[in-house]
């Protein structure tokens, strides 16, 4: 991809983000709190499917004020992506199979990519070759995150259609679900090690596990 490391992206985002995930055929990962589908869609290669990994947030004020969407979860079941929802999310990356990224203020909505009168003044940066310590933390995020299935789904879209009305202050808490991460699996969430050194520290018990 030809951008320049450390780079500021400001214009016609929404074509930055598509040139970028169009030579992509591994793994795609989008962490972003605020998602339009019709934006993500305009993004995303038409024949991404299984290889699409994406983060947002289902904070209830964030579907109230309607920045955040319950209908995500259908569009990505049906083109076979995972989803997964954070409420403490605010960052924005988009990465290739963790090699490089895209990270910056923009959502995927209207208002962050596209340049019409009105819209935000936003801005990417390309970061050229992420270490282990950046993979790490971008993989702890989807560990930290709850994946989102038809049960999940269906608690959150019936929750929204009761109260969609109410004042933000006003809303009743959503809910809690048992075990909603019974069926999520990924290498990502085996025991990790930051180095054979520190492994050798850990099993001599030279230092305590995390």
């Amino acid at each position: 991809y030809g951008v320049k490391m450390k780079m500021i992206l400001h214009y016609n985002l929404v074509n930055v983000l598509n040139d970028y995930f169009s030579s992509n055929n591994q793994r795609i990962m989008i962490i972003c709190p605020f998602i339009t589908n019709s934006i993500l869609e305009s993004i995303l290669p038409s024949d991404a499917a299984d290889n699409v990994t994406i983060v947002t947030s289902w904070r209830k004020d964030h579907l109230r004020n309607k920045v955040s969407h319950v209908d995500l979860f259908p569009l990505s079941e049906e083109r076979g992506w995972t989803l997964y929802h954070n409420d403490k999310l605010h960052l924005k990356l988009y990465s290739n199979n963790l090699e490089d990224a895209l990270m910056g203020s923009a959502n995927l909505t209207g208002k962050a990519l596209l340049d019409r009168p009105g819209d935000n003044i936003e801005g990417l940066v390309y970061l050229n070759n992420l270490n282990l310590e950046d993979q790490v933390f971008i993989e702890s995020i989807i560990s930290s995150s709850k994946l989102v299935t038809t049960e999940v789904y269906e608690v959150y879209r019936d929750w929204y259609e009761e109260n969609k009305q109410e004042m933000p202050e006003n809303l009743p808490p959503i809910p809690p679900m048992i075990d909603d991460n019974k069926d999520d699996f990924l290498i990502s969430k085996l025991p990790a090690i930051w180095s054979p050194m520190r492994l050798w520290d850990l099993v001599n018990n030279v230092a305590e596990p995390d």
